[in-house]
């Protein structure tokens, strides 16, 4: 009989324990996961856009005569003022033509000198009846005829000067020599397919970028072109440049076949170290204010969409798609549908997640 009741007791015990097995896992408590609520913050974004370079004035050097280069006084990115002398183009047959163009003001002025004097010889004889009024007149045209011809000759000399003065090329500006495309001897005209070089003034420097119509008309939502708003420049070889420059102006016109418009920073470049011709990138800076930000890791995409989960009344979760733009630093999202104030999001551990499944949140 103590048999029996031994084997028993051991059955008894051997079900319980089995029993308590399926009990012990259906005990353990939902994933632990932490969690943020959502509020309005504030955070800079910045546009960034390839630009060209250009000097703020940017001269073509051009000979007003046709002559030979006589002179080059400076030198390839040599910097110049405003006068200074640059080129000298031989006027030696302009010289000749002064000289003639004088010797014939000289002879006009005798010519004058002796129509003056025949008007004055021929009016006291007039007054006495001498000679008849038609004389005196023919003196006094002779005499007019004489003086615009004396003119003419003066005027002839200015011109002939104004060629020699020509041949002396000076810097309109301030700026940087670029490169000098001819040489002494060569034959220059007004009509050359090139300059002699190019003068650019480059004390500031003009960049030129294109945006499409929606961003200039979120630039136009953000900020007046007129206000001058502060942008930075990154250089081409990826160094930040020195000094902030200001958006100025916008073209009037967007381009039909591209859809983009044409706008303008300048830069102030007391080193010079900004060349026309030049490329970088422009940085804009956006102020966001009043944006829902949330950490990139709250996120997962399926099928190139992006979601976040979403903690409910009653602690499970439920996917939520949203659309996003990422931070500069590559860390959070600022969400601009799909999530509102107050909501609470599982902002890490969402692997192994799923939409209905309970969690135990805990504040991040």
């Amino acid at each position: 009989m103590m048999r029996i009741l031994t084997v028993a007791s051991a059955l008894a015990l051997l079900m319980s324990a089995c029993g308590e097995k399926p009990q012990a896992k259906g005990q353990a408590g939902p994933k632990t996961v932490p969690v943020q609520s959502i509020t309005l913050q504030h955070t800079t974004l910045h546009q960034t856009y390839p630009v060209s370079i250009e000097g703020k004035e940017i001269v073509e050097i051009r000979p007003r005569i046709q002559g030979y280069l006589e002179e080059i006084y400076v030198d390839e990115g040599q910097r110049v003022k405003k006068g200074q002398l640059l080129f000298k183009v031989n006027a030696d047959n302009f010289e000749q033509q002064v000289l003639s163009a004088k010797a014939k003001v000289k002879v006009a002025e005798a010519a004058v000198q002796s129509a003056n004097n025949e008007v004055s010889r021929l009016k006291p004889l007039v007054k006495k009846g001498v000679v008849g009024d038609f004389e005196l007149t023919q003196a006094e045209f002779s005499l007019a005829s004489a003086e615009a011809a004396l003119v003419e000759a003066q005027a002839n000399v200015k011109n002939m000067q104004t060629n020699i003065d020509y041949s002396r090329i000076t810097a309109s500006s301030d700026g940087v020599i670029g490169t000098i495309a001819y040489r002494k001897g060569s034959l220059v005209s007004p009509t050359s397919t090139s300059p002699i070089t190019i003068l650019a003034n480059n004390a500031e420097v003009r960049t030129y970028f294109s945006v499409n119509e929606k961003a200039y008309l979120d630039f136009t939502n953000d900020f007046n072109v007129d206000s001058s708003a502060q942008v930075d420049l990154i250089l081409a070889n990826g160094q930040p440049y020195a000094h902030a420059g200001s958006l100025d102006a916008v073209s009037g016109i967007i381009d039909k076949s591209t859809g983009a418009i044409v706008m303008r920073a300048t830069f102030p470049n007391p080193e010079l170290l900004l060349k026309s011709g030049g490329s970088g990138t422009i940085k804009i800076k956006e102020e966001r204010n009043d944006v829902i930000l949330i950490p990139q890791a709250a996120t997962f995409e399926i099928q190139n969409k992006r979601f976040v989960y979403v903690v409910q009344s009653d602690n499970t979760v439920q996917s939520q798609l949203i659309t996003t733009v990422a931070t500069d630093d590559g860390q959070y999202f600022i969400v601009e549908n799909g999530l509102k104030v107050g909501d609470q999001i599982v902002t890490s551990g969402i692997n192994g997640l799923k939409a209905g499944m309970e969690i135990n949140p805990e504040k991040a």
